[in-house]
């Protein structure tokens, strides 16, 4: 699934060191880790991967299954 955050008054270089830190990972680890950062890019992206996540319930796939593999696409694993 994946989800998109259009107009964000944010430089691409400060998101993507964020976006970097949560490839790859299980979305409740990139969760988290998002949550404890004190970033405003790390704000932004949590809102996307909670839209995401959502998504992905209505498609009926499992929280504990989901991968974060780019900066704005889940797949389940």
């Amino acid at each position: 699934m994946q989800a998109h955050h259009y107009s964000a008054r944010l430089a691409p270089k400060k998101a993507n060191l964020v976006a970097q830190m949560v490839r790859g990972m299980p979305v409740p680890t990139a969760m988290e880790l998002l949550r404890k950062t004190h970033k405003k890019a790390a704000r932004l992206l949590e809102d996307v991967l909670r839209s995401a996540i959502a998504n992905a319930h209505i498609g009926s796939a499992k929280l504990d299954t989901l991968q974060v593999i780019g900066a704005l696409k889940l797949q389940p694993s």
